[in-house]
């Protein structure tokens, strides 16, 4: 069957972004299936943002000075974005629809499939604004020909409730759907609310593929040195409650050196790795230890095997622990929140022929339930 994927695929540094999308594709492909991505871009249908006035406040010289400063500081660091190498990574291994769409134009000229998907990721975390309403429609794949199979697959909703006003808004198009499967429990639950039962709970699709098949993508294409053992600190601009200097602290009472790496335009001070996506698999596999905020940088801890712990969310994006939460009860791990200055605890808990087993427990059930629904 030809299969349409619609994901995030844009990001310039975001790694789990854009494995989650390779891996399902490279799925769908193995099992065979002609599954291509669908480059929707979102950033297209951002023109009906409306034009707020400047405050009086900021048009005096130290606020436009700071404003040019910010705007520098910005500049010079997407400029070091592009040694990740993303688009190369993308034009190496995704396929893809020669068209970039808008939603409009999605809707004006589909691209061609017997299967809709949308997933995995954060698609279904409906933002609170109209302005998003594009953007929900076009990942609700409110295009195309009604008789086209649409199949939800590890959709994550962010949080572990949905604004009522907004999920009412969704609710006939997440209606239309043929299947729709979760990648957190709570996701099971928002579904229900607006009366949508028979939702299945399975894997981000980055575990679909094995710890040797990352292996074999980094091994031919990464050639680093390691001197020293090292701790793999990879953050997202998400915001912790945990100092940098307290990171610092652990390592050296460990004995290990640290590998920065950032997403999501995170930038500060800190010396910083800007990694290929090869580099980032190989860099997790061959770290002592992994700290990180990111869900994908959780998952691929466990995939290889590596100690880790995690920055809680805090502030506005404390919603999203509920990724964490969901992972954690399905692999059987008590607690991997990092909750005290020392980090002494960092994965002494953690049995690791139990997760083994409870990887290809969940990665049998979410083979299945796709293929029974494809």
């Amino acid at each position: 069957m030809r299969i349409g994927i619609m994901t995030f695929w844009t990001t310039k540094g975001n790694y789990g972004t854009i494995l989650q999308c390779y891996a399902l594709q490279k799925y769908l492909i193995n099992i065979g299936h002609d599954a291509f991505l669908i480059r929707y871009d979102l950033h297209l249908d951002e023109d009906g943002r409306s034009k707020k006035k400047i405050p009086l406040k900021y048009l005096n010289p130290v606020k436009i000075f700071e404003y040019i400063i910010r705007r520098l500081w910005f500049k010079f660091n997407v400029s070091r974005e592009n040694r990740r190498n993303f688009d190369i990574f993308k034009e190496k291994y995704l396929k893809k629809t020669e068209n970039i769409y808008s939603f409009s134009d999605l809707v004006n000229d589909p691209p061609d499939a017997d299967v809709y998907i949308t997933g995995s990721d954060q698609v279904w975390n409906f933002k609170d604004s109209l302005i998003f309403e594009k953007q929900r429609r076009a990942y609700l794949l409110d295009f195309g020909k009604k008789e086209i199979k649409r199949l939800a697959v590890a959709v994550s909703f962010g949080h572990k409730r949905i604004d009522k006003d907004i999920l009412l808004d969704c609710a006939s198009l997440m209606r239309h759907f043929n299947h729709i499967s979760v990648r957190e429990k709570s996701g099971i639950d928002i579904c229900k609310e607006i009366g949508i039962q028979n939702v299945e709970l399975i894997v981000d699709p980055v575990l679909l593929l094995t710890k040797e098949h990352y292996f074999s993508l980094y091994s031919n294409n990464v050639t680093i040195s390691f001197k020293r053992p090292y701790c793999l600190v990879y953050l997202l601009k998400n915001t912790i409650n945990f100092p940098f200097s307290k990171i610092k602290k652990y390592a050296k009472k460990q004995g290990l050196d640290i590998i920065y790496i950032t997403a999501n335009f995170l930038y500060d001070t800190h010396r910083k790795y800007f990694a290929t996506i090869e580099e980032w698999l190989c860099l997790i596999d061959n770290a002592e230890c992994v700290l990180t905020n990111s869900f994908h940088g959780t998952v691929f801890s466990l995939i290889f095997q590596k100690k880790f712990g995690v920055f809680p969310l805090s502030s506005a994006f404390e919603g999203w622990n509920e990724r964490f939460y969901s992972l954690f009860e399905q692999f059987g791990i008590k607690d991997g929140f990092i909750k005290d200055d020392t980090i002494i605890s960092l994965g002494n808990d953690i049995n690791w022929d139990n997760i083994s087993k409870n990887i290809e427990k969940w990665r049998t059930h979410t083979m299945s339930i796709l293929k029974g629904n494809l």
